[in-house]
């Protein structure tokens, strides 16, 4: 196995560099220098879902089940960008139950009843609003909350005469809360440039078959891209209307600078590809640095019932409630670098700190020996360091390829005990992970393309036990993996 790694990978980067590329006069053209237009985008959708079931079967015993099954759900989208604001909105809302009934008779002269049921309702909320000054200046603020309720019942009842008479009676309910905000201050901003990408690749098509009466100037180039940024976020209810504007409104503009010569089958079909390939995936430019505070808060409330008329053997019967409290504040500083080098290249790197404490409150409440048990654990200091550098390869609208190396590493100290005031030192806590990761897509014909992804992770654990009734000699642990995965797919069609 580590003989074929470093021959999997150099076979990975002889294909990637080996891809043959369209050279046009637009080769030379800067992603950079796209900025997006003003723009507002919104979407809400809706959705219904329903199905039901039901079975007799009879032979020589009479079973039959009946079960119902509906959902309901809604989500909002809305991005914003002007020179002055960046700001992106969601809003997830979704609730549904579950009904099941079943008679059942395994044997002669005893039957089974099983009702269940359930449900689950969860909300989410996310939003990120960045105001810049004419300087690049921006003040940035964060906020999200997801929540989920959910709950269960089942009861099951038996008779007969060859078995005990029983029945039981299962619930559980589980309410869960996070909640996640952040204030930072910053300079520099970041834009999606794939728009301007997909100008560059319809223009350089239309001269590879043929179709382009001229050059274009380097200001054409950002004026399609202007447009196709506007089509892209026009709001469309049917996909078909929408892609038929929007390779109207393509075309007009190629005939209106005179750019296109023969509009024929060939030059529409290549519109369409481009529209539908060019774009993917997303190309940013620009750098972001910024220092700010993180906070973050979580809640869950479980509980777990379970009763019974009888109870032998494994068949316990119990009701109790678990609570778990947990908060955490953070100091961060951070920088984000995007850098489309060429047309085909991109450079990207992010870095980010972060110092600060998380508590945690676990609660066991066992109602049926009204017993009350709690853990209070504290990391203070964390610290924490992320990082990522590297490159992305995209000669055409079909293939594409990325080397990412990674960073992830931290420094923690936790208290733990059964009281507030009683913690005590548990353990400190260092850790590392990094390593780099290698995607490939290639296409080699309609026929034939490659999908491959390697990953290889160094990881270190170095712990330190702090209390005081520790062996010397077991004080102190350290452990380290190194962690390989490659997968790789052909897809071939034969026909």
């Amino acid at each position: 196995m580590k003989n074929t790694l470093p021959i999997a990978l150099l076979l990975i980067a002889t294909i990637v560099f080996s891809v043959k590329t369209t050279q046009a006069q637009t080769e030379n053209f800067k992603l950079s220098d796209y900025k997006n237009p003003d723009y507002l985008y919104q979407s809400l959708v809706m959705n219904f879902n329903f199905s039901n079931g039901f079975v007799i079967q009879r032979n020589g015993s009479s079973n039959n089940e009946f079960d119902l099954n509906s959902a309901l759900g809604g989500y909002y989208l809305r991005y914003l960008n002007t020179t002055k604001r960046q700001a992106e909105t969601q809003l997830g809302l979704n609730a549904g139950f579950s009904l099941y009934n079943a008679n059942e008779e395994p044997a002669l002269n005893y039957q089974i009843k099983t009702k269940y049921s359930n449900h689950r309702e969860s909300f989410q909320f996310s939003t990120s609003q960045r105001f810049y000054n004419a300087r690049q200046l921006f003040f940035e603020t964060s906020v999200s909350l997801n929540s989920d309720y959910n709950g269960n019942k089942r009861n099951q009842k038996s008779s007969g005469s060859i078995a005990l008479n029983e029945t039981y009676e299962m619930k559980q309910k589980t309410f869960l809360n996070f909640i996640s905000a952040a204030i930072y201050i910053g300079k520099g901003r970041i834009e999606q440039v794939q728009d301007a990408q997909m100008a560059v690749f319809l223009l350089n098509d239309l001269q590879l078959l043929n179709r382009k009466n001229r050059d274009v100037s380097d200001e054409e180039v950002l004026e399609l891209a202007t447009l196709i940024t506007k089509l892209k976020y026009k709001r469309f209810f049917d996909s078909r209307l929408r892609r038929i504007a929007e390779i109207t409104a393509i075309d007009s503009f190629m005939q209106a600078k005179k750019i296109s010569g023969i509009t024929d089958a060939m030059y529409f079909t290549s519109l369409n590809d481009n529209w539908a390939y060019a774009n993917n995936p997303i190309r940013q430019s620009g750098y972001r640095g910024y220092i700010g505070l993180e906070g973050n808060l979580s809640l869950r409330n479980a509980t777990s019932s379970r009763e019974s008329d009888i109870i032998i053997g494994y068949n316990p019967v119990y009701d109790y409630t678990d609570r778990h409290t947990g908060t955490g504040a953070f100091l961060v500083a951070g920088y984000l670098y995007e850098k489309p080098i060429s047309l085909k290249w991109q450079k990207s790197a992010q870095i980010k700190a972060g110092f600060g404490m998380a508590r945690e409150v676990e609660e066991m409440e066992d109602h049926q020996y009204d017993l009350t048990t709690k853990n209070y654990a504290k990391l203070f200091p964390s610290i924490s360091l992320s990082a990522d550098y590297g490159y992305g390869f995209y000669p055409n609208t079909r293939t594409w390829a990325t080397f990412n190396w990674t960073l992830l590493a931290g420094w923690n100290k936790l208290m733990s005990g059964v009281t507030e005031e009683t913690k005590t030192d548990n353990n400190e806590l260092f850790f590392a992970q990094t390593g780099p990761e290698i995607r490939v897509y290639y296409y080699f014909s309609p026929k034939l393309r490659l999908n491959a992804n390697f990953t290889s992770q160094l990881s270190n654990f170095n712990q330190k036990r702090l209390q005081e009734n520790v062996n010397e000699s077991d004080r102190k642990s350290n452990s380290t993996q190194w962690n390989q995965r490659l997968q790789a797919s052909l897809s071939y069609s034969i026909f």
